[in-house]
């Protein structure tokens, strides 16, 4: 089977957590990925990461139609995800590649092991169908809307090709639901969720015994009274716990290790120094959204 695993966002992390991906090639003689990425400019250099299959490097200016500059301020970088989802879904139809199935991921991801598997026995089931997408957990109520995970998604190309169109519908074509009420949606997990099902499109879960890392930076581990992107679990990944790993195991010595060796290994060791709450190649990270804080920082809950 070929899959086309298609990558978006911010590329901060890509040039680490993109050896683990490109080590998947060689745990599976029945399936082929090829890497389509579309990031935000920073000084990483694409051309030397050989695993990528087809990248584009994009520029707030190029975006057509919409200002993506200016939008910033009140929209955070929500505009920014749909647009790099809707481009790098693009550069993968162009290569005319004919693929069973596309996934798609976070740039700041780390799946494990039994994640993977879970994910590739799906395609061997057959289960991976036309207006049906996959990801980490099901549609959920959220207080008085739906939810979803962002983790990753998994679907047929028609499917993807529907999910990539969100940017057209929040944010260009003025008759549509989504955008007369993006100012109530603008939130990765109910965008999202709120787009597939008013596209018939259910979410079905992968069974998994755990959930992916997401690496951050190590003042993001502090208490949350240090910095408003601070409080993250101790299970998830420093960049720099990543960066030693990588340089002393290498990415098959993490691709065969279980989910709770990673975690407890990231939970107990150290996650460096706290030099600065910049997040680097991330430029809105210091932005705060009044609306979004009041609505979404207190506790959640689900049913």
């Amino acid at each position: 089977m070929k899959v086309a695993v298609i990558i978006n966002g911010s590329g901060r992390y890509i040039d680490h957590n993109g050896k683990i991906f490109a080590e998947w090639d060689n745990l599976y003689n029945d399936i082929d990925f090829d890497y389509y990425v579309a990031t935000w400019e920073d000084e990483i250099d694409y051309s030397k990461l050989k695993w990528i299959t087809k990248y584009e490097r994009l520029k707030e200016e190029d975006s057509k139609y919409f200002d993506l500059v200016n939008y910033t301020q009140t929209l955070g970088h929500q505009p920014h995800f749909m647009y790099s989802l809707f481009r790098v879904n693009h550069l993968r139809n162009q290569s005319n590649i004919k693929y069973d199935a596309i996934l798609q991921l976070r740039t700041d991801l780390v799946l494990c092991r039994e994640i993977l598997d879970g994910i590739v026995n799906q395609l061997r089931k057959g289960e991976v169908k036309d207006n049906l997408m996959f990801s980490s957990g099901t549609l959920e109520i959220f207080k008085d809307y739906f939810w979803c995970q962002d983790y990753y998604m998994l679907g047929t190309p028609k499917t993807m090709d529907k999910y990539s169109m969100m940017w057209l519908n929040y944010f260009l074509d003025k008759t549509s639901y989504f955008y007369q009420n993006r100012a109530e949606l603008i939130l990765n997990h109910r965008f999202s969720a709120e787009f597939l099902i008013r596209n018939n499109i259910p979410i079905k879960s992968i069974s998994t015994p755990s959930t992916p890392f997401l690496i951050r930076m190590p003042f993001q581990f502090e208490d949350k009274d240090y910095h408003s992107s601070a409080g993250w679990d101790k299970k998830h990944p420093s960049i720099n716990q990543l960066r030693l790993l990588l340089e002393e195991k290498g990415p098959n010595y993490i691709m065969n290790r279980s989910y709770n060796y990673l975690k407890n290994y990231f939970a107990n060791t150290d996650k460096g120094e706290v030099e600065s709450t910049v997040i680097k190649g991330h430029k809105y990270n210091e932005i705060e959204i009044p609306e979004y804080n009041n609505r979404y920082s207190k506790g959640k809950q689900f049913k």
